[in-house]
């Protein structure tokens, strides 16, 4: 009877001591798992193909646009026509924005739908190498930026019709050989940037071009923005000249 005690206790002293070691390794490699798990994709079961199309073709077309306008504004002077039809690109494009605000939106609803919107800003970090597109989402944010452009970015539009506004002043405007040349006319010595310079990372044109890089890299890990998409986001939020392809 005694030896069947000891034994006893022999078995059960034995599986205290396996426990207390085997149990923290345990642990421990539960919490190695975890932390070594990749973070959840984002926008993985999120159709935002759509949407991602509507503000591609706009920021490209906004790109051509700017472009034109700094073709136009190398020239002396500009015809009826040709002021005519540039200023009805702008209109076309100012009509628009509507457009993608209500893409935004709805981007916005299905994020938030799916769970994905309020950690945009790590989801962004993490797929988003471009050290343009870095800097300004750790200044702005980009649920931020995002959130107010789907309820706010038509007040925005006004940026688009501003520069063919200032060709007018080149509409038969000619200029002389010399800028001392008597009789010179004020109207002609006015003169439009060659290239675009950005108003700032608030602007509206900064933001669609933001966003839509953001997104373009977001929906599929493996793409990478288009060089045009990369040079829009740089000539529209950085305090430097360019020209847009």
């Amino acid at each position: 009877m005694r030896n069947a005690m000891f034994r006893y206790i022999r078995i059960i002293g034995t599986c205290a001591v396996l426990t207390a070691i085997v149990t923290p390794v345990a642990l421990a490699s539960i919490s190695a798992a975890r932390t070594s798990s990749p973070p959840a994709i984002a926008f993985s079961d999120v159709d935002l193909n759509s949407e991602g199309r509507t503000l591609d073709a706009f920021v490209n077309d906004l790109g051509k646009f700017d472009k034109r306008t700094a073709e136009l504004g190398k020239k002396a002077s500009l015809t009826n026509d040709e002021f005519s039809s540039h200023q009805r690109l702008a209109d076309d494009l100012r009509r628009r924005v509507s457009t993608v605000q209500d893409a935004l939106r709805q981007i916005v609803a299905k994020l938030r739908a799916a769970g994905q919107l309020d950690d945009i800003d790590q989801t962004m970090l993490a797929k988003v190498r471009d050290p343009e597109f870095q800097a300004i989402l750790r200044r702005d944010g980009f649920k931020k930026v995002l959130e107010e452009a789907a309820s706010s970015l038509s007040n925005g539009a006004s940026e688009i019709v501003s520069l063919p506004d200032s060709l007018r002043n080149k509409l038969g405007a000619k200029i002389p050989d010399s800028v001392f040349e008597p009789g010179r006319s004020a109207l002609a010595l006015r003169v439009v940037p060659v290239s675009f310079r950005s108003a700032g990372g608030a602007s509206f044109k900064c933001r669609v071009a933001y966003l839509r890089v953001g997104f373009t890299r977001a929906r599929n890990s493996s793409a990478q923005p288009s060089l045009d998409a990369t040079i829009a986001l740089r000539c529209y939020c950085s305090n430097f000249q360019c020209e847009l392809l």
